[in-house]
């Protein structure tokens, strides 16, 4: 039989037609969103340029429709995007700017966590600056990370951005050209937000929509009414609960599926519960998978394994309370460090002295903010990923441990050789078991945690080799395993700087031969030379 590989009805989904042969079914599993169909016993994959470029590649024939799109994509493929200074798009990242700009700016990007589509959304704004005014609509854990991300992937001379950060409205300025506003306020700001003439919008964490009758959803739905393009941005593996897509979809294509009722009981396997209507489950999930095709690109970790780096690292920037008591302890450090007549006199009056002023300091600083990092990790697990979270502080360990119960197990400091194991086994198999919550000191050596590719730290070792030690709890030996490692951090404090000092130690450590390790008083220096800076 000839391989062949022709376009269904929906203009974005390949029907792939062969004689079955092991070594090809091998190959067509390596395609991206591909979907085999009991019924038709056909394999199908997204019509994508490198969905279509691997089936030229095993010898397939393409149609004319399919040829038409794979010489479309190529013009896309081979367009000068803009490139930041020291940084770059990954190919798979490059292929869903394409996809945004296929879908001229109306798209859902579904790629699993810590792929990039940040950055895949600043790559599209970045080559359109006809596009004057971006409203991105994000949770407010998020809000500073998307500004950080803005300013290193977009053109400096054209990054004006403002942040709004409460319900209590003020004027717009013409000259900005990125607002950014979380899911809370969105309500109070809809009004004057409709009437700013936005050319984009961007829903981060898109599934914070799916209840259509709260306020955030209906102000959304508002203000899309006047907005062309949009793209909302979802980790979440919502083709197993579809209703939580649906007002995605029809933001993007409201013509796609214009009743709510009607997909809910096609797609949501609707149930009468005899109080009312369950629609958490899916159903028809090939015939969905195919219609999504066309508006919406989805990812996994595993498609692009070989693309990625082994660890990527980010920081995820949280604002204080202004009435944050670690600013006073701040305000008192840089005074110490002026009493002691800079840095030297500070590191050679006593180490102890340092480290306790210090480690007062970071621990009020993780204080701080540690009500962001819980809501951050509670929407990381709304993607069925697990996650290792590491920190310091027996009473931080604690907090989490009484948040996160059931869903959690614990290693620290006092947890015995036997309850240890336990933990571990727990983590590594019980799917209900999604955190692993562990003391730096107590479970960053000598334990496995390959269940996660995701690591997040609350609080800072003193080195890069500790911390590059907790991070390889969760490598898989003798195979590739990307891992996504965050740092959520306090802004403008010392957690923050210590970021700094530790990521620049590593990048330097990762070059020395003989793996020399840096000592925790070269570090107190580095600190102390910042906060001699901060008095002057």
């Amino acid at each position: 039989m000839l391989k062949k590989v022709q376009l269904k009805t929906d203009g974005a989904t390949l029907d792939i037609v062969f004689a079955y042969e092991e070594e090809m079914v091998r190959k067509i599993k390596t395609l991206s969103g591909r979907v085999w169909n009991e019924k038709t016993h056909k394999w199908s994959a997204p019509a994508t340029f490198n969905n279509i470029t691997k089936l030229l590649n095993y010898g397939f024939k393409l149609d004319t429709q399919v040829q038409a799109i794979y010489e479309r994509h190529k013009e896309l493929k081979v367009k000068e995007y803009w490139k930041p200074d020291k940084l770059e798009f990954l190919p798979f990242q490059k292929e869903g700017i394409a996809f945004l700009e296929m879908n001229e700016g109306k798209a859902i990007i579904g790629d699993e966590p810590g792929l990039g589509k940040t950055i895949q959304v600043l790559g599209y704004i970045a080559n359109h600056p006809e596009i004057r005014k971006v409203l991105i609509v994000c949770p407010a854990t998020l809000k500073y990370n998307w500004y950080n991300e803005a300013l290193k992937w977009l053109p400096k001379k054209d990054c004006k951005i403002g942040i709004l950060e409460s319900k209590k409205v003020s004027p717009l300025y013409n000259d900005t050209r990125i607002y950014i506003i979380n899911y809370d306020i969105v309500p109070a700001w809809k009004d004057i937000l409709s009437n700013f003439t936005f050319n984009l919008m961007v829903l981060d964490e898109a599934h914070y929509l799916k209840n259509p009758s709260t306020k955030r959803t209906k102000a959304v739905k508002f203000m899309a009414k006047k907005i062309k393009q949009i793209i909302p941005l979802s980790g979440t593996p919502a083709i197993n609960r579809p209703i939580e897509l649906y007002n995605s979809i029809a933001l993007v294509a409201p013509s796609m599926f214009p009743s709510y009722f009607q997909f809910a009981h096609r797609y949501c396997n609707a149930r009468h519960n005899g109080f009312g209507w369950d629609f958490n489950g899916s159903s028809n999930e090939e015939e969905l998978h195919d219609a999504l095709s066309s508006i919406m690109i989805r990812r996994k970790k595993e498609d692009v394994l070989q693309e990625l780096p082994d660890k990527r690292y980010s920081y995820i920037p949280f604002k204080l309370n202004k009435n944050s008591e670690y600013y006073k302890a701040d305000k008192d450090f840089i005074q110490w460090i002026k009493e002691t007549k800079g840095k030297k006199a500070a590191v050679t009056v006593s180490q102890a002295a340092v480290l306790t002023k210090i480690t007062y300091l970071r621990k009020l600083a993780v204080e701080a903010v540690l009500d962001n990092s819980i809501d951050w990790i509670k929407d990381f697990l709304e993607t069925d990923q697990k996650v290792v979270v590491f920190a310091i502080h027996k009473d931080i360990i604690e907090i989490l441990r009484k948040e996160f119960k059931k869903q959690c197990v614990v290693i620290d400091g006092s947890t015995t050789i036997k309850n240890r194991q336990q933990a571990v086994e727990d983590f590594q198999n019980k799917k209900d078991v999604r955190i692993f919550i562990g003391n730096i000191k107590a479970a960053g050596v000598g334990i496995t945690l390959s269940a996660a590719s995701t690591v997040v730290f609350l609080e800072l070792p003193w080195t890069p080799g500790e911390l590059e030690q907790a991070c390889d709890r969760c490598h898989r030996i003798g195979q590739k395993n990307a891992v996504n490692i965050y740092y959520l951090l306090g802004q403008d404090t010392i957690e923050e700087k210590l970021a700094q000092v530790i990521d620049s130690k590593r990048k330097v450590l990762s070059k020395i031969i003989d793996g020399k390790e840096f000592e925790d008083t070269e570090t107190f220096a580095q600190l102390i030379k910042d906060y001699e800076r901060k008095g002057i």
